[in-house]
């Protein structure tokens, strides 16, 4: 299977269980599809950028203590960010 060895391991773990913990709260304070829609439309390619760069810290071995909290700010559901928003944090 292709990035069977990523898929599974530790780091992809710990950003899932945070994508799905903040999924499961929004979902249960159950906004219209409607505002979903608009609150990540324009924050879509952004969580994408953050999942890229998860890709990246597995596969070349970055530092994780240095790249991970910009991962999870990057795909954080809570608090979607705009690709504004995110060039400030780099």
């Amino acid at each position: 299977m292709v990035n069977s060895d990523f898929r599974f391991s530790q780091l992809f773990d710990e950003v899932q269980q945070q994508i799905h913990n903040e999924y499961q709260e929004i979902v249960a304070s159950s906004p219209s599809f409607k505002s979903l829609v608009r609150t990540y439309t324009d924050t879509f390619d952004v969580f994408m950028l953050g999942m890229v760069l998860l890709r990246a810290i597995h596969k070349y071995g970055l530092d994780t203590i240095k790249w991970l909290p910009l991962v999870k700010a990057l795909v954080s559901l809570k608090k979607p960010l705009n690709a504004k928003e995110a060039l400030k944090l780099l």
